[in-house]
């Protein structure tokens, strides 16, 4: 399956229209986000939240593929894409682990306990990654969960 720059010119796109459109992608992405997470009620980190951010990136782009779990095995770089089957356990194992972690430790003013709870941020978004959920995006749509995580 090719990435987001070998489908452009697979469907005949304009490959520079369609990096400016992810780049313009992104930013919505994040605006999107730091308007969800600064409500009363910001969204659980669980797969609905995985999914949107993925949806977010793509809906313009790739609108067919745009939050869609993958659905064939495709291997990521490091090789340690889980089986299509295990997606979705898998993703919501490093959102609960993410979660209880998060409760754990908040709120909290000692810096070595944020350090702590960004790092886990970042733990959380390689072990998304790892399972690689989606053909294209994962470290965008992991970058993002970081990010807001």
């Amino acid at each position: 399956m090719p990435g987001a720059f070998d489908a452009s010119a697979q469907f005949d796109y304009d490959a520079l229209a369609t990096a400016e459109e992810i780049q313009h992608s992104g930013e919505n992405v994040l605006r999107w986000l730091e308007a969800v997470a600064s409500t009363e009620s910001p969204w659980p980190v669980d797969l609905e939240l995985v999914r949107e951010i993925h949806f977010r990136w793509f809906e313009t782009t790739f609108p067919a593929d745009a939050g869609q779990f993958r659905t064939q095995m495709v291997l990521n770089r490091k090789g340690s894409a889980v089986e299509v089957e295990a997606i979705l356990p898998a993703v919501q194992g490093a959102c609960d682990n993410w979660n209880w972690r998060r409760k754990r430790y908040r709120p909290t003013d000692d810096l070595e306990l944020i350090e702590f709870i960004v790092a886990e941020a970042n733990t959380l978004a390689v072990r998304v990654y790892d399972v690689h959920p989606f053909i294209d995006g994962n470290t965008r749509a992991t970058w993002h969960l970081a990010t807001t995580s």
